[in-house]
């Protein structure tokens, strides 16, 4: 496989151009990087022109994955084959209150058994350097996190902030947002995130005033108190800049499947009111998380590390906490639904199956082997927990506010930083399947591209049109669809025949493993 050459027409395409117009047949010019001409076809003078024909495929803007985990993997292995094999051409990291930089060395470790690297980097700026030093085959966008600014300010101390130090993430918020990240984001379900109250995070917010930046969580619950978690995300959007971004949207566990159309309708009715919400959702039924999330009180107000260290040194500690799994169970429901999702080498055979057959292969009980998990990881190991309605999927997905979000991490393909839940690989393919019996393939197309581009203010993309970044991906609109499953996590999408990052062939059909490096760093200063 070759470089492109610096000018090139994508010829006789049927076109989506982003805007969710009706597609249309067209060539499209690329020089240096950027999208020369977008013309009907035959009509350019295209001699001496290197030519790409199209004919019979259609061509979009490159997908924009709003909700990515890429933050460290992105350095580790900048091919992002999970990524762009689907057609995502940018990423915005820093999800769910977690960002790679303002780190200490010591804060680092719930991300090492993920990438193996110990950089640390002390703002955003010299976050950006390193990506770009990475040459990375897509472009990134990061957010800054709450968990990672209380846990630099606080450490994972449950109790609120004082005033200084309030001041103090105030202060890393404002000069991240200046250095150019892309909004502020929380996970209030995770540590230390969950010790703040609202109040807490509506100061923080407030940060985001008079600019366009969101602020996109990870709510503080998509369960039982889901509805209350939603009301909180439209509170603290509100003391920022009136944009939010609601991670994953779901509504888990039968008791609380009913909740969906009240969910959507809060949205609608706050979107009336004058906030600009969207949310993100991945086309799967089951979640992908730490199993940290699913202890029962009142194990679950200490963060993974501090529980590992209690459990290792105290025999009766462990005796507790396997009295309290055997009284209580799962949080997250039985544990029929929960899938061992682990990477160490000694259980990643057991990926993807169910944790009873685990437990009985190893001789436990499951409340054992879940004891026995938070011992040895500082986050319990990874598991993936089907609580979620397809009914609820399908009816998120048909919305028009709800855009695709992979929440996983670029990987390379040959498993040699793991396995992966299946969205890793199959979120945009599946999520247009899903969501194109419910609207024009345009509509879809849209809420893939121009929609998260703009909702983040990334203005140079997301779009067919002249003068912009030439991100695009050329697809079969027929077969485009996901093929990763639990049994097979790292199976390449159908339907996707080349990807174009920065005007540069970055992936091919013809030869997968192939890859050109001509990723950037977005940065946003409004």
């Amino acid at each position: 496989m070759k470089a492109s050459p610096d000018c090139f027409a994508i010829c006789e395409v049927r076109l989506y151009d982003g805007t969710g117009n009706p597609p249309v047949p067209a060539d499209v010019v690329v020089k240096d990087g950027r999208i020369a001409a977008v013309e009907p076809p035959r009509k350019l003078n295209l001699t001496g022109t290197e030519k790409i024909s199209g004919s019979g495929l259609s061509l979009a803007p490159g997908f924009v994955d709003v909700h990515s985990h890429s933050d460290r993997s992105l350095i580790k292995a900048p091919g992002a084959d999970s990524k762009i094999t689907q057609g995502i051409t940018t990423e915005v990291v820093g999800n769910c209150g977690s960002s790679a930089f303002w780190t200490k060395p010591e804060d680092i470790h719930e991300t090492l058994t993920e990438t193996g690297l110990k950089g640390h980097w002390k703002d955003l700026q010299t976050y950006a350097a390193a990506v770009e030093e990475a040459h990375p085959a897509v472009n990134v966008g990061a957010l800054c996190g709450h968990n990672t600014l209380r846990e630099l300010v606080t450490g994972n101390v449950d109790r609120a902030l004082t005033s200084s130090e309030m001041q103090q993430m105030k202060e890393l918020l404002r000069e991240s947002l200046e250095q150019g990240a892309l909004g502020f984001s929380s996970g209030l379900i995770y540590f230390p995130g969950k010790y703040s109250d609202t109040d807490e995070v509506k100061e923080l917010a407030s940060v985001l005033r008079g600019s366009s930046k969101p602020y996109v969580t990870h709510m503080r619950s998509e369960g039982n108190q889901v509805l209350e978690a939603l009301e909180e995300a439209f509170e603290i959007a509100r003391s920022g800049s009136g944009k939010l971004q609601v991670s994953h949207i779901k509504a888990t566990g039968p008791n609380n499947w009913g909740k969906a159309k009240t969910m959507a309708a809060r949205i609608e009715e706050e979107q009336r009111n004058g906030l600009q919400i969207k949310a993100d959702r991945y086309p799967y039924i089951f979640s992908h998380t730490s199993l940290l999330v699913s202890v029962p009180e009142p194990f679950n107000r200490i963060d993974g590390l501090t529980l590992q260290k209690q459990l290792q040194s105290s025999p009766e500690r462990r005796e507790e906490l396997l009295q309290t799994m055997i009284k209580k169970g799962c949080i997250r429901g039985d544990w029929d639904n929960v899938i061992c999702m682990n990477n160490d080498p000694q259980y990643r055979h057991f990926y993807g199956k169910p944790i009873e057959t685990v437990a009985e292969a190893l001789g436990l009980s499951v409340a054992e082997l879940y004891v026995k998990f938070l011992t040895d990881y500082p986050r319990g190991g990874s598991a993936a927990y089907k609580t979620m309605l397809e009914e609820n999927l399908h009816f998120f997905l048909s919305h028009d506010w709800c855009t695709p979000g992979t929440d996983a991490s670029a990987i390379p393909m040959d498993g040699s930083m793991g396995l992966c839940h299946p969205r890793g690989f199959g979120t945009f393919p599946a999520f247009y399947q899903i969501a194109k019996k419910y609207a024009p393939v345009e509509s879809v197309i849209r809420r893939m591209t121009s929609d998260p581009a703009r909702f983040f203010n990334i203005f140079d993309r997301g779009l067919v049109k002249a003068g912009l970044a030439a991100d695009l991906v050329l697809f079969d609109e027929e077969t485009l669809s996901g093929q990763a499953t639990l049994d097979n996590p790292t199976a390449l999408s159908q339907g996707i025949a080349k990807v174009f990052v920065n005007g540069h062939l970055a992936y091919s059909a013809e030869e997968p493993s192939w890859r050109s490096y001509h990723g950037k760093f977005l940065k946003v200063k409004n």
